[in-house]
């Protein structure tokens, strides 16, 4: 089993304990092991977070809307237009947000863009809500009594 020594903690370890890099290394790994190399990349991104506060949060939602919903931010701003920047369900805007992306569950299909309580709603709605509604009813009108 071949070894090697990270430049960072010192301790020697197997290859398979550093993440690949062939661009500049002849044994085709990090100088680094994975768990310093994480250690490293967590301290650099909290840092541009500060020191980056609008690109760095503007980053992470670009990264977020391509990784959970499968849309740009383009895509999104074309929606949004569409919309006349206001809710699918309630016609308002969202205040200080930005209007979420409502997808299905089932099969991650964007729907359109709503506010925070309407994507809720539609949320509690979609998880079997209606099991709940004589209960709901019952409770609101024990305490509105």
């Amino acid at each position: 089993m071949k070894t090697k020594v990270c430049t960072k903690c010192r301790k020697e370890k197997s290859l398979d304990d550093f993440n690949r890099d062939t661009r500049y290394k002849k044994d085709g790994r990090r100088a680094r092991c994975k768990i310093c190399e994480n250690v490293y990349e967590r301290k650099r991104r909290i840092e541009f977070k500060k020191k980056c506060p609008k690109y760095a949060a503007a980053k992470e939602w670009s990264n977020n809307l391509r990784g959970k919903y499968g849309i740009t931010t383009k895509q999104w701003r074309q929606m949004f237009d569409k919309q006349n920047g206001v809710c699918s369900i309630c016609g308002l805007p969202e205040v200080n947000r930005n209007l979420s992306v409502d997808h299905k569950h089932s099969d991650g299909k964007v729907r359109a863009l709503l506010c925070t309580k309407c994507n809720h709603l539609v949320g509690i709605i979609e998880s079997g809500f209606w099991g709940l509604k004589d209960k709901v009813i019952d409770y609101i009108e024990r305490y509105n009594a």
